[in-house]
């Protein structure tokens, strides 16, 4: 992609969760990309990811500091609470989720209380059928 091709597609992005989506996977790129690219294509990519992400909490990943999980709480409107290292917390709603079959028995707020962090910093339960979400699934959606 030039610097052209771009811009012309930098303008087809008219939703926030478009823009969002977007935003991540320009995280992905500074954070994983070896590559040497135009330099003034650069930060024109870099300062529009920016412009997108004020107000979206998605600039740790563009300064290269991802999140890191200290603990998980679930709260009674299945709501997750996620402790940042930092001390700073983070909540990703449950609710969307709740009719897809894997997660349906966490509909009982009792088991839904059992979530836990795995080694990976996702979250699980010990549901016996893999419910679990991806720590880049709880960084992209949480607010």
């Amino acid at each position: 992609m030039d610097l052209q091709q771009f811009r012309t597609f930098i303008q087809t992005l008219d939703t926030t969760e478009q823009k969002q989506e977007f935003a991540n996977l320009i995280a992905v790129f500074f954070h994983n990309q070896k590559k040497q690219i135009e330099e003034e294509f650069f930060w024109e990519l870099r300062s529009y990811s920016i412009y997108l992400l004020e107000n979206v909490d998605y600039l740790h990943i563009l300064h290269y500091q991802p999140y890191t999980f200290f603990s998980v709480k679930a709260l009674d409107n299945y709501i997750l609470e996620i402790m940042l290292d930092t001390g700073k917390v983070k909540y990703f709603n449950m609710q969307p989720y709740l009719d897809y079959p894997i997660f349906e028995p966490l509909k009982d707020i009792n088991i839904f209380k059992k979530v836990y962090l795995d080694d990976l910093e996702g979250i699980e339960w010990d549901l016996g059928n893999g419910a679990s979400l991806s720590k880049d699934t709880l960084v992209a959606k949480m607010y």
